[in-house]
């Protein structure tokens, strides 16, 4: 019996943001997924490499194209907010998920620093 080929996207991916810091990406990913827009990170796997060229970075992908408007709008939102900004609101660890109350900007459980 032979495997199903991977399904092809309906539509192409769109490009919404790129950076030289995947971590960076990776918590870009999550925050929009968790707001109902499901993304990719392409050139993941060359994260690191030595010849790290703009057009090799990690790129966040949106699946679905029809939400381009509304994704750009909330991508805009996450990249200009400042953290410190809702100091008294309780967060989530982007490392570890604990939930930390909104005075502290570092996770007491990993050290991982929300600024």
């Amino acid at each position: 019996m032979q495997n199903a080929p991977p399904q092809l996207a309906k539509y192409p991916m769109i490009i919404l943001h790129s950076s030289p810091n995947l971590l960076f990406i990776e918590h870009v990913r999550c925050l929009m997924e968790e707001n109902g827009f499901h993304c990719q990170i392409r050139h993941r796997e060359l994260f690191g490499s030595i010849a790290l060229e703009s057009e090799t970075w990690p790129q966040l992908l949106l699946t679905d194209p029809e939400n381009e408007a509304e994704a750009r709008a909330r991508l805009q939102e996450i990249l200009s907010a400042d953290p410190g900004k809702d100091s008294g609101k309780e967060w989530t660890c982007f490392n570890c998920r604990e939930r930390i109350e909104g005075q502290f900007t570092e996770c007491w459980n990993c050290g991982y620093s929300r600024r």
